[in-house]
């Protein structure tokens, strides 16, 4: 079970100070530097400009009834983070994996690892398993010591835990020749698409190969015989393609396979989607690791859905797969992101099939360019929000900047796209979707922003910038607080209303007060940082509440394991007895513990007891488990919640 505090360490710590402040080993935060006044770097070394392209959901991984939701983060370290549901409108972190990379490559200018996240049961024994893509430039030295790779945690058991370190890790070497130079994918997911039984991860590998991937897994994960098996592997292709796949599919960076049943006929098709002019190339499952793509010289082959366009896009977060008419085949609705021809940037196109076309072959007339918007440039996913039967799609709205909050503009960081075609509608008709844009109060959250004091010839005014300029897409744009991941994660808390989740980009480290003075002479204004602090939240991911009417109910509390406080004991030095309070900011199973130095249990005063939010006092008389007084010394007691603990120094003396 992973603990907080390892016992060994309270041997350490104990050795190295003689006094003991309330500590974890967990910190939700971004790494923030030591001197807050220097500012984020551009090149993101240290993580200190970051947030989260996947909130991914809804799993229930250890399979006690409540959802989860996985988080990729890339603020401070490559890590993933595992959120429960505790109750209404309240989610409680409670598992991460270590930190895989902490201290980026300086001449690399994007954090490129751990992109994304999902869940599932490879190797089909019951245990749901953490997976995720990550190693593009990790240094040398990164903390986990590790290789890019495919990284499985896998459920040990004990609730909500996943293990100290992965179950089983696959390299780039593990794909066969030619090796790929690394691991990377913004979009990749599980399902069993040929009915052997068996999961298969779709994995877009955007790495110089450009590469789509259908893999499975042999043998047990964590056995240490487990192997990695390639199904399908196909090069995008441009020019000729690799030796192994001699096709041109359209070419370009690989961003997205898809199951879809586009004939109706009960079994799956895939969609594959690259990065060159908004690229779409399907296959076929014909059985239990038998697929059939076109090659060289057949019909259709590939379609270029924006090149008439002018326009180089991608659908950089992925489509979602849904038989929006329920006509019996399924849709698949693709943002278009980097489009800047005419407005029609943060549009959704679909990809449909009507009745006797071959899903193989693929043109303009099965592929709508610009059918919907703006509803989303980045994710998408689709449910039933108002509960009337028809589904809604559902995207990442507009990010939020200064001149936003200095307008008195509210966050619209959702999109709403109604069905209203009915059962058998034409989902290629703009009339059938009805669009809303959901509007959101302004919370801390929404104004992370720098404070910039205008001096123009003695007449000063205040208003609010962005604290980062890197990364704004399209380029002419401001840099924001941007929705980047959508789930629709259903009544999680089962209150009757739907949750989503919603990753966040654009989360800076620091924020500074900047002082503007206009320069007659040079007909410029000279800046100068006045101070700068540490940001005093990093929101990489947030859960909201909505209507029936698509509006916000309300924004779902996050409980972090720093919400919990262990209080110092009184008397310190103390004989015969002492007192100490905790704080449970929730309903929570807990166990209050002390230990000698060596790390040796001495005492249970709460044992595995479920306590009510609020305020607790425990008492300690000194004795031991067995009733006998214990010598006099330091100790250390301890909170356990969890996977997370507590821990405080204290003093008998006789």
């Amino acid at each position: 079970m992973r603990t907080a505090i390892p016992l060994f360490a309270l041997t350490l710590i104990l050795s190295a100070s003689t006094s003991l402040a309330q500590t974890t080993d967990f910190v939700w935060d971004a790494l923030i530097p030591a001197d807050p006044t220097q500012p984020f770097s551009e090149t993101m070394v240290g993580g200190q400009f970051g947030g989260s392209f996947a909130a991914n959901g809804p799993f229930d991984l250890d399979g006690d009834g409540k959802i989860e939701v996985l988080v990729c983060d890339f603020s401070g370290g490559q890590r993933v983070h595992v959120f429960e549901v505790a109750g209404a409108d309240t989610w409680e972190l409670v598992y991460s994996t270590p930190y895989y990379e902490d201290t980026l490559d300086p001449a690399n200018d994007f954090i490129v690892s751990c992109r994304d996240v999902t869940g599932g049961d490879l190797d089909g024994d019951g245990n749901g398993e953490i997976i995720f893509i990550s190693g593009d430039e990790f240094v040398g030295a990164n903390p986990a010591g590790t290789t890019s790779g495919i990284f499985i945690y896998e459920f040990t058991g004990t609730d909500n835990d996943f293990g100290t370190a992965e179950a089983t890790a696959f390299s780039v070497e593990q794909l066969g020749e030619p090796i790929p130079s690394y691991m990377k994918s913004d979009n990749f997911s599980t399902i069993d698409i040929d009915g052997d039984g068996k999961e298969e991860l779709l994995f877009p590998n955007d790495t110089g190969n450009d590469e789509w991937l259908i893999l499975s897994v042999n043998g047990d994960i964590g056995s240490g015989f487990e192997t990695l098996v390639v199904e399908l592997r196909l090069s995008s292709g441009v020019g000729g393609g690799e030796d192994y796949d001699p096709v041109d599919r359209g070419g370009g960076s690989t961003y997205a396979v898809n199951a879809a049943d586009l004939d109706g006929d009960g079994t799956y098709e895939i969609s594959f989607h690259s990065w060159n002019d908004f690229n779409f190339h399907n296959g076929d499952v014909l059985g239990p690791d038998e697929y059939k793509v076109p090659g060289t010289g057949d019909p259709n082959l590939f379609f270029k859905a924006t090149a008439s366009l002018g326009v180089d896009d991608l659908s950089w977060f992925n489509g979602v797969v849904v038989d929006i008419n329920d006509d019996g085949d399924d849709e698949i609705f693709y943002p278009r992101e980097y489009g800047f021809d005419g407005g029609q940037y943060e549009y959704v196109s679909v990809m449909n099939y009507e009745q006797g076309e071959d899903p193989l072959q693929i043109t303009a007339d099965q592929f709508r360019v610009d059918l919907v918007g703006p509803l989303s440039a980045y994710g998408i996913d689709a449910g039933d929000i108002d509960g009337n039967g028809t589904l809604e799609l559902i995207g990442a709205g507009r990010g939020y900047d200064g001149q936003d909050y200095d307008a008195g503009r509210t966050p619209k960081y959702l999109r709403v796209a109604e069905w209203v075609g009915g059962q058998g509608g034409d989902p290629e008709d703009p009339s059938n979707y009805r669009l809303s844009e959901v509007e959101f109060d302004i919370t801390p959250f929404d104004t992370l922003f720098n404070v910039v004091v205008r001096d123009s010839a003695g007449a000063i005014t205040v208003y609010h910038e962005n604290a980062g300029d890197f990364g704004a897409f399209p380029t002419n744009r401001p840099e924001e607080i941007s929705p980047t991941s959508v789930s629709f994660l259903g009544d999680a808390d089962g209150d009757g209303l739907i949750e989503v989740a919603v990753g966040f980009y654009g989360i800076n480290d620091s924020l500074a007060t900047i002082d503007e003075v206009w320069d007659a002479g040079a007909g410029f204004y000279r800046r100068s940082v006045r101070s700068r602090v540490a940001a005093p939240h990093r929101p990489v991911f947030r859960i909201f509440e909505l209507t029936e009417s698509f509006g916000v109910n309300s924004e779902a509390q996050i409980v972090l394991p720093t919400d919990y406080h262990l209080s110092s004991n009184y008397p310190n030095p103390f004989n015969p007895s002492t007192q100490f309070n905790f704080t449970l900011p929730i309903d929570k199973t807990v166990s209050v513990r002390v230990f000698d130095v060596a790390g040796r249990l001495v005492r249970t005063l709460v044992d595995g007891q479920r306590l009510p939010a609020g305020a607790h006092t425990a008492t300690w008389d000194g004795l031991g488990d067995r009733g006998i007084p214990v010598a006099s010394g330091s100790y250390v007691y301890t909170l356990e919640y969890g996977n997370f603990r507590l821990a405080r120094k204290m003093t008998l003396l006789k």
